[in-house]
Formats: C-alpha cells, structure tokens, sequence
C-alpha cells in the first residue's frame, strides 16, 4: 500500500472522529450553560443555596437582593434597637416571630394567614406594580438581637409554577444564631 493510500484511509477514520468529538464537546457546553447549577450566596450573618442564574443586586432598603430571570429574593433585618423606634414596639426582644409578623403586616396595611413549614414560618401577599401584579412569600427569622425578613417574589401569574423552587430555595437558608 503506497503513502498516499495510507494517508487517505487514516484521513478516512480521523475526520469523522474529530467531528463527533468536536459535536460531543459542543453539546456538553450548551447544556451547561443552560442548566442552572446550585449556588450558595453568603453575607454578613446569612447564607442561602440558590442557582447560577441568581446574581447578586444591592438595593435601598434592604441588605441585598438576588434576582433570578423569574423570581426575586430580598434579605432584610430588622434590629431590636431600630424596632424600638416605634412607640408601640418597646419589647422586641419578647416578640414572637408571630408578633413580628402580624405587627409588619398591620404596618404595611395587608392581611395574611401565617404559615408553617417545619421550622420556616412566613406569610404572603401581593402587590400592583405598573399594572402588573406581583406575589410575596416572606420567610421571618428571630436572632438574638433581630428579625430577619428573607422574601420571595415573582410576577403573580408564575407564583403556582415557582412555588416549589421558592421553597427549597427557603429550606437552604441559614441564618447565624436564629431563635425558634
């Protein structure tokens, strides 16, 4: 067999390798770009188990926010000396979470059944944006020397297809030295 015919059948075999293998090396890029992995945010006395999708957002009024293409996540904390602030709150380091909760809600003129999930309790509500309306779930954490508020919200029509997430989402809070 001469050089040339050698050449040609080994062209043959090598061609058609390297192009599965460049295909094979391509599909596995795509999908790991579009599968979103598990991701744990951390801050200042928290940490929560997102995905690659969520970035990181500061925004007034709250410690951070993360935002996701369809869900929105807020972490704030209230001090026991800022809620001493209001008149009628001089004792929040006796408050229940349940106090918290309904004294927040009573504030912000909305009504709520208060939930449980294990040690998780929150309420929901929902809000008009630019005539588009929005659905909450906020998580309320106490610590020894504040309630933390961690809420989930999304636009209301993808509430029903986002509550699973949001609540495994929830379970992967930590919040440093909580009180049940």
């Amino acid at each position: 067999m001469t050089e040339e015919k050698r050449e040609s059948k080994l062209l043959k075999i090598l061609i058609p390798a390297l192009c599965a293998f460049v295909l094979v090396a391509c599909i596995i890029i795509f999908v790991l770009c579009l599968v979103p992995f598990e991701k744990t945010f951390q801050g200042e006395g928290y940490q929560i188990t997102l995905n690659t999708k969520f970035t990181e957002k500061r925004e007034a009024n709250y410690l951070t926010t993360y935002h996701g293409k369809q869900l929105k996540v807020f972490f704030s904390k209230e001090t026991f000396e800022e809620i001493k602030l209001y008149p009628e709150r001089t004792d929040p380091e006796n408050e229940t979470r349940e106090d918290f909760i309904a004294a927040d809600l009573e504030v912000n003129g909305v009504s709520s059944e208060i939930y449980t999930d294990g040690n998780l309790m929150y309420y929901e509500y929902e809000t008009v944006y630019k005539n588009k309306t929005y659905s909450y779930r906020a998580y309320v954490f106490k610590t020894n020397d504040a309630f933390w508020r961690v809420q989930f919200g999304c636009e209301s029509s993808l509430k029903e297809n986002l509550t699973k997430q949001i609540e495994q989402f929830a379970r992967s809070i930590i919040i440093e030295n909580v009180v049940f």
